[in-house]
């Protein structure tokens, strides 16, 4: 199976405790989740166990698909969290964050490693863009949230519209040929 690995990173002006304790809190993530603002109608459900080992959340939304993120370990340089996608299709990933001070700032990097069915293997160039620039956007929020206290950046959809579903394997006819 075809693997893939993302890591960005950002300074924030903000001591690694301070971003270890917003990290493990997940009911903050809706502020600088590059997904979840994407779609703040989501159904975003979160665990008592926020701020510690076994913190989790879980989203089920139109654009965002459905999923569970949950905190595995957590030391003071590194967060470990299991990703799981039940839609738009099946696939997991181990997300982590690594906090490295550098005098008065923490230099932040989010990571994720994955995998695609073999099938995909073509895809795996265009999950690491998509992911990484996910990933700097939510930096760049987290940033944000952390140094000024709120997050100004606001997405909205101006418009949509519907495509007629193209198929493209029509039938498998008795000579086992696509057509």
């Amino acid at each position: 199976m075809p693997t893939f690995q993302v890591n960005k990173s950002i300074v924030i002006n903000a001591p690694a405790a301070a971003l270890r304790t917003s990290l493990m809190d997940f009911k903050q993530w809706p502020s600088w989740s590059p997904w979840l603002i994407t779609e703040p109608k989501a159904t975003v459900n979160f665990n008592a166990k926020q701020g510690q080992i076994g913190a989790a959340y879980d989203w089920h939304g139109d654009m965002t698909g459905v999923g569970e993120m949950r905190l595995t370990k957590a030391s003071d340089t590194t967060l470990e969290m299991d990703l799981t996608f039940l839609k738009p299709f099946k696939s997991s990933a181990k997300v982590g964050f690594d906090l490295i001070e550098k005098g008065e700032s923490t230099e932040v990097t989010w990571r994720m490693k994955s995998q695609l069915p073999f099938f995909m293997f073509w895809m795996v160039s265009k999950m690491k863009t998509f992911i990484g620039m996910d990933y700097e956007r939510g930096l760049r929020m987290l940033k944000e949230l952390v140094e000024t206290g709120s997050v100004a950046s606001k997405l909205s959809l101006e418009g949509g519209f519907r495509h007629r579903i193209t198929k493209f394997i029509r039938q498998f006819n008795k000579q086992r040929c696509w057509l």
